[in-house]
């Protein structure tokens, strides 16, 4: 607000970018408004980039893209800030650190990729981004085997939740997705050496969490592998949900225990 006792001129230009609303929301007068305000407000949040905290650091996360992504792809179907996101954030690679500085936005980044091709199915900016992907793939792939096949949270800052709690079988929950997703990348791309690696490295972490930090008789993961006095938490167990590592059966589980309020919050 501007408060004057004389005549002031006030300009303001508008910075986003021109979007249109290609998507609707109709369920009620309530449901309604908030879905046009999240709207307008990815709207603010559609730069050049995708920016994260509009009115706070307004800068672009991967974790967040993997969101705004989605809600784009649905409501203005947008694949620019999309792509710029993924090329600006990547190309740095994680030689020296990781994406965002976050080993688990590393992990997004294999996911956002894959989300952007099942909404956008851009194979031409797959093809233009594959060598970076593949260098990060090896480069994330190769930190997990010097620590015994499992990443490590002390690998910069392990973000998943703003909680302080133990992180490390959550962390894993989310490799597993990101093989998943690089799998499909490479599918994609025919580049069967590659995705057969995704699966392999996938298939062996599945097994070992199942059989290092999954309680049967609770039905739930642990928070920490080979940890059995570990407390149960809601981070690894619906990302066991998210990333296929639990089956239907185990989902189910999850899901029950998921809705009672036993878990911390």
């Amino acid at each position: 607000s501007v408060e004057s006792d004389t005549p002031v001129v006030v300009t303001c230009q508008s910075v986003t970018n021109g979007a249109i609303l290609r998507g609707m929301f109709n369920a009620d007068e309530e449901l309604d408004y908030i879905w046009k305000q999240s709207a307008y407000t990815l709207h603010l949040c559609n730069r050049k980039f995708f920016l994260d905290g509009i009115k706070r650091d307004r800068l672009p996360w991967l974790g967040d893209l993997a969101i705004s992504l989605m809600a784009n792809a649905y409501t203005f179907a947008d694949p620019m800030p999309v792509r710029r996101t993924l090329a600006a954030i990547g190309r740095a690679g994680i030689k020296e650190k990781h994406l965002n500085g976050i080993i688990d936005y590393t992990l997004w980044y294999f996911i956002c990729h894959d989300k952007y091709q099942l909404y956008f199915g851009d194979r031409g900016f797959l093809v233009q981004q594959y060598p970076l992907i593949r260098e990060i793939l090896h480069d994330i792939i190769a930190i997990a085997e010097s620590n015994g096949g499992l990443l490590p949270t002390g690998s910069g800052w392990c973000f998943i939740d703003w909680l302080k709690m133990e992180k490390d079988t959550a962390l894993q929950m989310l490799y597993h997705w990101a093989l998943l997703a690089a799998a499909e990348l490479a599918r994609r791309l025919e580049d069967v050496e590659l995705s057969r690696l995704c699966h392999e490295k996938a298939a062996a972490l599945k097994a070992r969490l199942i059989d290092s930090a999954y309680d049967r008789d609770a039905g739930l993961f642990r928070a920490k592998p080979g940890a059995p006095d570990s407390p149960f938490l809601r981070h690894p167990n619906f990302l066991a949900v998210l990333s296929g590592v639990a089956s239907e059966e185990k989902s189910a589980r999850i899901a029950k225990a998921l809705a009672k309020d036993e878990m911390p919050a």
